[in-house]
Formats: structure tokens, C-alpha cells, sequence
């Protein structure tokens, strides 16, 4: 009988995504808590522009509930999507999702990540 030989697998932690999904819900819930009246307005948002109407009278952008929402987006942006690196005159794309570039009077095309603008 031979030894079979043995051969490292490597496994990777997803850990810190889930982390972040985490924490978009929990911001997500004390927007809910503590913001109610806002919170309930923004869910109704593609059936009334109720939420506009009353944040605009009482709130500004840099307000709690806006940032708490922006926080959330950003999340979900840093999750699911590629970003633009700009250094000096030189523009990159990074991430793992290629991206569509649209130009006034052209057919749009798709950039690979780790491609140069």
C-alpha cells in the first residue's frame, strides 16, 4: 500500500463580507428605530415623493437619516462594485466587475478591470 500524498488546500474567509452586510443591516435598523416617520416615507418613495416633501422641510442633507442611508449605499457600492483610481493623469479601474464606458455620439463599449482610461 502506497501513502497518499498529501496536498495544502487553501480556503478562503468570506468572514468580512458577511461582517459588512452585518453592519448595513444594523445601520439600516437604528434608522428604523430612531427615525421612524423618515424611514417609513422613504419606503414609500416609489409611490409618493411624501418623503421629499418632509425631509425638506426638516432636515439637511447632513442630517442623521440621510448619512445613515448614504453609509448603507456605500456598503453596498463597496461591496458590488468597481471603482475608478485616478493618480496623476493616469485613470484606472479597479475591482472585480468590469464597467461601461458611455460617450456622446459613440457605441458604448466595456473596460476589464485593471484597465487604463
Amino acid at each position: 500500500m502506497e501513502i497518499a500524498e498529501l496536498s495544502l488546500r487553501e480556503i478562503t474567509s468570506d468572514s468580512w463580507i458577511i461582517s459588512l452586510v452585518v453592519l448595513a443591516l444594523l445601520i439600516l435598523a437604528i434608522a428604523a428605530y430612531n427615525y421612524q416617520e423618515s424611514f417609513r416615507s422613504f419606503l414609500q418613495l416609489p409611490l409618493s415623493n411624501r418623503y421629499f416633501i418632509i425631509s425638506g422641510k426638516s432636515q439637511h442633507t447632513t442630517s442623521p437619516f440621510p448619512t445613515l442611508l448614504f453609509l448603507v449605499g456605500l456598503i453596498g457600492a463597496a461591496l458590488y462594485g468597481s471603482f475608478l483610481s485616478v493618480e496623476g493623469m493616469q485613470i484606472t479601474l479597479k475591482g472585480a466587475l468590469n464597467a461601461r464606458i458611455f460617450e456622446q455620439n459613440k457605441t458604448p463599449y466595456e473596460i476589464e478591470p485593471d484597465s487604463d482610461l
